[in-house]
């Protein structure tokens, strides 16, 4: 809800400027073993968060356990269960990567790890995307691994879903 899908790449189209009511999940789940999520950096202005999660539908960002949190300054945030577990600066093209390695999870900007978890993933995995400001993207995103279906495939290839009642 909220958005508006272009191939790989999600633009958030709609909804409160600088509210978590606009995001997307992926059709695909990771079922066990090795994946990752990666996508690219496009704008340094505005806030999203990008990661891993179980099958909640929720778009606010605390219910992605394991993600990369871009914020408009510049600054990136490695972030589990909410809580920042180390800070980076990025600029626009710079590429992340959060990958399930062996049975750990690791975090990458542009190929260099940025930290390695102590928490074990918990299968299966959805790619989620929690976009806050109107034009907010995630772009050249790219899911890898052993999946199973999440949900029936919609057109646009993205599956996404409403703001949480609260």
């Amino acid at each position: 809800m909220n958005v508006t899908a272009s191939g790989n790449s999600l633009t958030k189209s709609s909804g409160c400027d600088g509210c978590a009511d606009a995001g997307a999940l992926s059709q695909q789940q990771i079922a066990s073993g090795d994946g990752y999520v990666e996508f690219t950096a496009s704008e340094t202005s505005f806030l999203r968060t990008i990661g891993f999660k179980g099958r909640s539908s929720g778009v606010d960002t605390s219910e992605i356990p394991h993600a990369i949190r871009l914020k408009p300054d510049g600054v990136a945030e490695v972030r589990e269960h909410g809580m920042v577990r180390t800070v980076t600066t990025y600029v626009r093209g710079d590429v992340f990567r959060i990958a399930i390695v062996a049975g750990g999870i690791r975090y990458y900007k542009n190929g260099r790890l940025l930290y390695i978890s102590g928490l074990a993933p918990a299968y299966p995995l959805l790619v989620s995307a929690s976009l806050q400001n109107r034009g907010a993207t995630v772009t050249n995103a790219i899911i890898a691994g052993r999946f199973t279906q999440a949900a029936a495939p919609p057109t646009d290839g993205i599956t996404s879903y409403p703001p949480p009642v609260r």
